[in-house]
């Protein structure tokens, strides 16, 4: 999916599934809070995000819960 599709997702837009982009590895992902895109997980719990990689914008992203991000 792309970045447009996956930030449709009521879920996703709920805060309860996070989003990432295809083939990141290890435990970061972004979530949506109230009504912010934030990187997560930080030592302060998310941070507003910085997408700065043209490739990872236009990329596909996945929808991911918590735990696959977190394990």
């Amino acid at each position: 999916m792309k970045l447009h599709e996956v930030l449709q997702d009521k879920r996703v837009l709920a805060g309860d599934l996070w989003i990432r982009p295809v083939g990141w590895q290890g435990p970061y992902a972004y979530c949506i809070y109230k009504d912010e895109l934030q990187f997560v997980p930080t030592s302060h719990g998310g941070v507003s995000a910085n997408l700065c990689k043209i490739k990872d914008l236009i990329g596909d992203w996945e929808i991911v819960t918590t735990d696959e991000v977190l394990k």
